[in-house]
């Protein structure tokens, strides 16, 4: 699965919109979500207006890990279309690929802030 295409996507507020294009191998899915209980400091959740599945709620939860590190939680509550119109959701979206995606959406924000924070030493910026 590659996320190739945003269409649009909202400054992250109350009722935000984003609008995005999935891409499996040569089949595209698109996927609008809206956001809500943002809260910059513990989190907000993504739910499904129009998409693949019958119902998804995605809920981003914030904590504090320690040494100025957060810690993301994410659940996420699904249910696919019955009959036919949920087969391609079911053989797409099972719950080892959703594993292995959020394993790999995990590794690629860690390496973005990896070299976001190096980028930042190259500037000579400092975080606190």
């Amino acid at each position: 699965m590659c996320l190739r295409g945003f269409h649009r996507v909202d400054p992250l507020a109350e009722g935000s919109i984003s609008d995005f294009t999935l891409w499996f191998g040569f089949l595209p899915i698109g996927w609008t979500v809206r956001h809500s209980n943002v809260d910059s400091e513990h989190g907000f959740t993504d739910t499904q207006v129009c998409g693949p599945m019958k119902r998804w709620v995605h809920t981003h939860t914030f904590s504090d890990a320690g040494g100025g590190l957060s810690c993301i939680t994410e659940h996420i509550e699904y249910e696919h279309f019955t009959g036919t119109r949920g087969l391609l959701s079911r053989l797409l979206f099972t719950p080892m690929s959703l594993r292995l995606t959020f394993c790999y959406r995990r590794f690629v924000t860690r390496r973005l802030l990896e070299k976001r924070g190096a980028d930042a030493i190259d500037r000579g910026e400092k975080h606190v």
